[in-house]
């Protein structure tokens, strides 16, 4: 269907336009990779081989704190390695 290819063809720039994007902002925006990851406004481009290749194996785990708000089951399911912890030392 040539009109289905179009429509692929795109997405695929725009996926392409949206990390380049990333890459630039990179610079300037020093968050964690995770939350680009658990961005909404990004959720479009997640599974794009731009995105994958941009955020790489630094997605691949997230170490959260404990007294955070917790995460949605399908967020966590976003990491290999999910893991929470408390920050607060422990009363005697």
């Amino acid at each position: 269907m040539p009109g289905s290819a179009v429509l692929d063809a795109r997405l695929s720039v725009k996926d392409a336009l949206a990390t380049h994007f990333l890459r630039a902002a990179e610079a300037i925006d020093q968050r964690h990779v995770a939350a680009w990851i658990l961005s909404f406004e990004l959720r479009p481009i997640r599974e794009a081989p731009e995105f994958r290749e941009l955020v790489g194996p630094r997605a691949r785990s997230l170490a959260r704190p404990a007294e955070a708000p917790a995460l949605a089951p399908e967020e966590r399911a976003l990491f290999a390695d999910y893991s929470e912890a408390s920050g607060l030392e422990e009363e005697a």
